[in-house]
């Protein structure tokens, strides 16, 4: 968003915008916050003071938490121009994005942001110019003055009725002239648009275009700068060609920013496919929107974790009597964008899974095909359905893949121009772009791949055998080692008896010299028992010599057998490291086979091949 928006310079300030000014900057964000809960605006006089002191201060983080979140978009823009080094920040740090996203548009601001934004104006221009028309309305006009199919407009019809029907734009005999617009504004679509038509799905994006601008016309032309605009004609094609791809892309997203819930969904069997048709598919936004629906379902994790497969599609599909974002006088506030943009969806992790997405229907095509030496190889049925964007060829010598299907532009109109150039390479007209996929071709590919997994799975086994034999001897050794802890610790307890044993002997010698009188000489019998003490003493003190030596020298052989455990489980443990490694650098060249067949098979999808 930053980057597609206009900044201000010192010298200009964008046409879009108008011409007024406003030097506002709320002096800290408690005055702002108290200004917004009173209905009011901080005053001009103190906004003027406090913005001499944030540029003589050059106080870069009060402007970045005090002022980026409370202003609009035309006092961002105005800031911009004050001096070069409010200009480098409000770059540096994303100002007008920040703004943006916690609410900074303003209803007066909005239809001319988006008309700026979606390059609406070159798409008027060009309806003019082959309609023969001065304006943009008599445009709208005369495309609703064409002719359309009586069926067309019934199915128009029957989904208008059921658009937003308790919002006060379309709402009961007072909304009769919203469901009027609504409908001239789909009907002039499918006029302008006949290989797009009409989808289900698209009245729900009209009627918001409708609520927000206010005028059909504006509303139409919003419309189709977003079918010219990311692809959008594709995603509401007959047979919503890149549909799936989108929904693979937020499947994948939800995968990466909410692994717990992705992990319950898939046990449970349930398909992201059904949230995403209703919560996100229907607005047809990629970045924003996929961080919006990932979002909601963070907001709801809690709940759909405590939840069965007919649960999580029921609360699903009312998710949006469930959702309680933060509110302030009655609409969405900073805390409610935070909520809804928690999670970051970069272009970089879109391209990665389009990329995925193609791979997959690669091995799609290449599991319709089969080869001699394939184990377990079955013949798939000719009538077996494909996935939406492939089918076999008339001729049976192959398969088309509707290009349409496997790529798409992830970034928004840039510099005044609608994105979908030439050099995009897929057909903008909205019809099929079919690509032939040799069955050949395809075969060759599959022998390749197979005898690349036979490879790799013969050296999978040599490393599995060599971990088994390490963990073979290292069972016997364990075995050993616990014979031998055994006999270390019985004669540790023979030798501490012993031990016991020689101080009681010490002790009885001890008592008998004790108790005779030293002016009497020894009586027989304490000198006989203190003579046999004392030679047992000294049998027991040769024994306790004997039993140390030995003890240690098992001892020594148990921690040389300790030594060999340690560095045999080192060794079992390194090749299994190794084998990991192993595995996901065979699975990296296996998928930069699978990218390179891509763009020779499929040369109008290309993919990325670092």
């Amino acid at each position: 968003m930053g980057q597609g928006a206009v900044q201000a310079t010192a010298d200009e300030t964008p046409a879009f915008l108008g011409t007024e000014a406003t030097d506002s900057v709320p002096e800290t964000r408690g005055v702002a916050e108290d200004a917004k809960e009173r209905g009011s605006e901080p005053s001009q006089p103190s906004l003027r003071r406090y913005s001499v002191h944030l540029l003589e201060h050059n106080a870069a983080e009060l402007l970045r938490t005090c002022f980026c979140p409370w202003a609009n978009l035309r006092d961002i823009l105005y800031a911009d121009a004050v001096c070069k080094r409010w200009h480098q920040l409000s770059r540096e740090e994303q100002w007008m994005e920040m703004s943006i996203l916690h609410g900074g548009v303003t209803a007066s601001l909005r239809r001319a942001l988006w008309r700026h934004l979606s390059a609406v104006q070159t798409i008027e221009q060009r309806y003019q110019h082959q309609l023969g028309v001065a304006s943009a309305t008599e445009a709208f006009e005369a495309l609703l003055k064409k002719p359309l199919s009586q069926a067309k407009i019934s199915e128009i019809e029957r989904d208008v009725h059921r658009t937003y029907p308790s919002h006060e734009r379309f709402e009961g005999q007072e909304g009769a002239k919203g469901r009027a617009e609504l409908q001239q504004v789909l009907q002039a679509t499918v006029t302008a648009e006949p290989n797009v038509g009409y989808c289900q799905g698209m009245n729900f994006v009209a009627a918001t275009l409708l609520i927000h601008l206010g005028s059909a016309s504006d509303a139409f032309w919003m419309l189709l700068a977003l079918l010219e605009s990311y692809h959008y004609r594709f995603v509401f094609a007959p047979g919503v060609p890149l549909l799936p791809l989108r929904v693979f892309q937020f499947a994948g997203i939800v995968q990466r920013c909410l692994p717990r819930l992705w992990r319950h969904l898939k046990e449970d069997g349930h398909s992201l496919e059904i949230f995403a048709h209703q919560c996100v598919c229907p607005l047809r936004t990629y970045e924003a929107v996929f961080r919006i629906g990932a979002s909601l379902l963070a907001f709801l994790e809690d709940q759909l974790l405590q939840m069965d497969l007919e649960d999580i599609s029921h609360h699903l599909h009312q998710c949006k009597k469930h959702l309680r974002l933060p509110r302030h006088n009655g609409q969405l506030g900073p805390a409610a964008f935070r909520v809804l943009l928690r999670f970051d969806v970069g272009l970089g992790s879109l391209e990665e899974l389009e990329s995925g997405f193609q791979l997959q229907r690669l091995e799609v095509l290449l599991s319709q095909v089969s080869v001699p030496g394939e184990h377990d190889a079955q013949v798939p049925a000719v009538d077996e359905p494909l996935p939406a964007g492939l089918e076999r060829s008339s001729s049976l010598n192959g398969f088309l893949v509707d290009g349409n299907s496997l790529r798409s532009e992830n970034l928004p109109p840039r510099g005044g121009t609608v994105v979908g150039s030439p050099s995009t390479l897929l057909n903008q007209a909205g019809t099929k772009e079919a690509l032939p996929v040799n069955l050949a071709e395809l075969k060759e590919l599959k022998v390749e791949l197979l005898q690349f997994d036979e490879q790799t799975q013969f050296d999978v086994k040599q490393f599995r055998h060599r971990i088994a034999e390490a963990d073979k001897e290292l069972l016997g050794l364990l075995r050993s080692s616990a014979e031998f802890r055994m006999e270390v610790e019985d004669a540790e307890s023979a030798w501490k008896k012993k031990q016991a044993y020689r101080k009681a002997l010490m002790d009885a010698v001890q008592v008998a010299v004790d108790s005779a009188r030293p002016s009497e000489p020894m009586e027989a019998a304490p000198q006989e028992l203190v003579a046999d003490c004392r030679e047992k003493l000294q049998r027991v003190q040769i024994e306790i010599l004997e039993d140390e030596r030995r003890r240690q020298a098992r001892l020594a052989e148990f921690n040389e057998l300790c030594e060999d455990i340690a560095e045999l489980r080192e060794v079992k443990q390194r090749s299994m490291l190794q084998l990991q490694s192993f595995l996901e650098l065979r699975d990296q060249q296996r998928q930069g086979r699978l990218k390179n067949a891509v763009a020779q098979l499929m040369p109008l999808a290309p993919v990325d091949l670092n």
